[in-house]
C-alpha cells in the first residue's frame, strides 16, 4: 500500500515538469521569434532613416539650386538673400549656377547669332558678360547680381533690339528718300548738261568772245588797279610822316604842359606854406591834466561846448614862438613836396564834466614817444570861439580817405555836428550851391580839382568841373570871404583826414560828376546815385 502511494504522488510533478519544459520551449521559441523581428524592425528603421536624408538631401538641392534660379531672375527677397548667404549643398549648387550660366550664355549666342545672319556683313563678335554675367562662388561675400538681373538685361536687350530695328528702320526710310533726291537731281543735272551742251554748240563764238572781253577787261583794271594802288600808298605814307610829326609836336607839348602844371602846383604850394590864413589864431585852451589816452581840458558847459568838437594839440609855448616850428615838410602822394603845419595830436570831446572841465579822448597822435600830448599844451579850433562858431562854406573835390570818392557832403554833416556851422556847399553833380554864402561866412575852404591832359577821354568833362571850381572859387572872394585849403583848415580843427591823396583818386571822384553832367557839357546826362556818405 505505502509503494502504490509513493508512485501516485510523482506523476503530478512529472506532469507539471514536461509542463514547464513545454512552456520554457515555447518562451523561448517566442523570444526569439521577437529578436528577429526587432533585428529586421531596426534594419527599415536604420533604411527609413538614410531614405529621409537622401530625400532632405535632394529637397536642400533643389531648393538651393531654386534660390540661384530666383538670384538669376532677380525676385529674391530678404529671407533668401540670407539662405543664399548660409548654404549647405555648397558643391551641387556651384555647379548648378555653372551650368545655368553656360546654358544662359549658349542660348544667348545662338540666339544672336541667328539674328546676326539676317545682316550681310555682320560678324558675331559676343564678349563675355555682355548678355549676363554673375560670378558667384557660393559664399556669402559674393552676393546675387545687382542691380540688373536676367530680367532686367532680357528687358533691356529686347528694347535695344527695338531701337535697333527702329533706328535701321529709319535709315534705311531716309535712304531711300535720299536715292530718290539723287535719282532727281541726276535727271535735273542730265538736262542741264543737255541744255549747256546745246548751247554752246549753238554759240560757240560768243562764248568765245565773252571770255576774250572778260579778260580784257580784267587786264585793264589791274593796270588801273596797280596805278591807284601806288598814289595811295604813296598819299598813306605822306599822311603817316605827317601823323608821327604830329605825335611827336603832341607828345612835347603834352611833357612840356606836365612839367609846367607841376611847376605852377609846387610854387603854388611854397606860396601857400608861406601864408598862414590863421596867423592870429588864438588857442581856445589848454590840457590840464592826462590819463592813459584821455584828457581833461579847462573849458567847459559856461562856453557852450558840446560833445564831438575836436580840437588841435599844439606846444605850450606855440602862443609865443607861433606855428613856424610846426611846418614840416612831407610828400604828398604824387611824391610833391608840401610843407604843412603838423600838431602834436588830436582830441575829441566826449563828455562836459563842468563849466570849466570837460574830458576829451586823444584821436590821433604825432609821436607817443618824442612828442606826446602833455600837460600844459594848447588846444586849437579855427573854427569855434568860446560861445560861437564860425562859418564856412566847401566847393571843391573832398576826398578825406583816399578811396576815389567825393566826401564833401558828409563833412559838412560832420562839421555841423561838432559845432561848426556850414553855411553851404558847391555841388558838383549840379554846379549849384547847396545852401548860401552869407555876411557871416568867414572862410571857404577849397577842395581838390582833377587834372585834365590832352590825352585824357573825360578831358572835355574834367575841363568843365574845373571850371565850375573855378566860378565857385571867384563868387566867394567876390563876397570877402578868406579863401583856405585842406592843409590848412582839418589839422587846425583836430579833424581828422588823409591831406596826402593822390591825382589818381581825385580824378576818379571827378569821373562820377562827369556822368552826370548833361551831355553837351562832356557828361553822360546819368541820374546821380549818392553812396549814403
Amino acid at each position: 500500500m505505502a509503494k502504490q502511494q509513493s508512485g501516485e504522488n510523482k506523476q503530478p510533478l512529472v506532469i507539471a515538469l514536461v509542463v514547464s519544459v513545454l512552456l520554457l520551449l515555447g518562451v523561448g521559441y517566442l523570444a526569439y521569434s521577437k529578436s528577429e523581428d526587432a533585428s529586421a524592425a531596426r534594419a527599415e528603421m536604420a533604411k527609413a532613416k538614410s531614405d529621409e536624408q537622401t530625400a532632405q538631401k535632394l529637397k536642400d538641392q533643389e531648393k538651393e539650386k531654386g534660390l540661384v534660379y530666383k538670384a538669376a531672375l532677380g525676385i529674391l527677397d530678404e529671407n533668401d538673400r540670407t539662405a543664399l548667404a548660409g548654404l549647405r549643398q555648397k558643391e551641387d549648387t556651384r555647379k548648378a549656377h555653372a551650368e545655368m550660366m553656360k546654358a544662359i550664355e549658349d542660348r544667348a549666342k545662338a540666339a544672336i547669332g541667328g539674328e546676326a545672319s539676317k545682316f550681310l556683313g555682320t560678324k558675331l563678335n559676343l564678349k563675355e558678360g555682355e548678355v549676363f554675367q554673375w560670378k558667384w562662388e557660393g559664399t556669402a561675400d559674393a552676393p546675387p547680381p545687382v542691380p540688373k538681373s536676367l530680367i532686367d538685361m532680357a528687358v533691356t536687350n529686347y528694347s535695344q533690339r527695338q531701337l535697333a530695328e527702329n533706328s535701321y528702320n529709319n535709315q534705311a526710310a531716309s535712304l531711300k528718300k535720299a536715292q530718290e533726291d539723287i535719282q532727281k537731281l541726276v535727271v535735273t543735272l542730265d538736262n542741264a548738261q543737255k541744255a549747256i551742251d546745246t548751247r554752246t554748240k549753238e554759240i560757240p563764238e560768243e562764248i568765245a568772245k565773252g571770255i576774250k572781253d572778260a579778260r580784257d577787261q580784267f587786264e585793264k583794271f589791274k593796270i588801273e588797279f596797280g596805278s591807284t594802288m601806288k598814289e595811295e600808298q604813296k598819299k598813306t605814307s605822306d599822311l603817316n610822316d605827317k601823323l608821327d610829326q604830329r605825335s611827336v609836336q603832341l607828345k612835347r607839348q603834352t611833357e612840356k604842359s606836365d612839367q609846367l602844371q607841376k611847376s605852377r602846383d609846387q610854387i603854388e604850394s611854397e606860396l601857400q606854406a608861406k601864408i598862414d590864413p590863421f596867423q592870429f589864431d588864438k588857442p581856445q585852451g589848454r590840457v590840464v591834466r592826462r590819463t592813459g589816452q584821455i584828457v581833461e581840458i579847462d573849458i567847459g558847459s559856461a562856453d557852450n561846448l558840446r560833445k564831438g568838437l575836436t580840437f588841435s594839440v599844439m606846444p605850450a609855448d606855440t602862443a609865443s614862438v607861433g606855428f613856424e616850428t610846426r611846418m614840416r615838410t612831407v610828400r604828398d602822394a604824387d611824391g610833391r613836396a608840401i610843407r604843412r603845419i603838423v600838431p602834436k595830436g588830436s582830441i575829441e570831446v566826449v563828455e562836459v564834466l563842468g563849466a570849466n572841465l570837460s574830458q576829451c579822448r586823444i584821436t590821433e597822435e604825432d609821436s607817443q614817444v618824442r612828442d606826446r600830448i602833455l600837460q600844459g599844451d594848447l588846444i586849437y579850433n579855427a573854427m569855434w570861439r568860446r560861445g560861437q562858431s564860425e562859418h564856412v562854406v566847401l566847393y571843391g573835390i573832398f576826398d578825406i580817405d583816399g578811396d576815389g570818392r567825393d566826401d564833401i557832403r558828409a563833412i559838412a554833416d560832420e562839421l555841423n555836428r561838432m559845432g561848426v556851422i556850414v553855411d553851404a556847399y558847391f555841388d558838383l553833380s549840379t554846379l549849384k550851391w547847396v545852401g548860401d554864402v552869407t555876411s557871416q561866412t568867414t572862410f571857404a575852404v577849397e577842395g581838390f580839382s582833377p587834372t585834365v591832359s590832352l590825352a585824357d577821354g573825360n578831358r572835355e568833362g574834367k575841363a568843365r568841373i574845373v571850371s565850375a571850381i573855378a566860378d565857385a572859387r571867384k563868387s566867394v572872394k567876390d563876397k570877402g570871404v578868406r579863401v583856405i585849403r585842406p592843409r590848412d583848415f582839418f589839422p587846425r580843427i583836430g579833424y581828422k583826414a588823409k591831406l596826402d591823396v593822390s591825382e589818381n583818386a581825385i580824378n576818379q571822384a571827378a569821373t562820377f560828376y562827369i556822368r552826370t553832367l548833361p551831355a553837351d557839357q562832356g557828361g553822360a546826362g546819368e541820374t546821380p546815385k549818392t553812396d549814403g556818405k
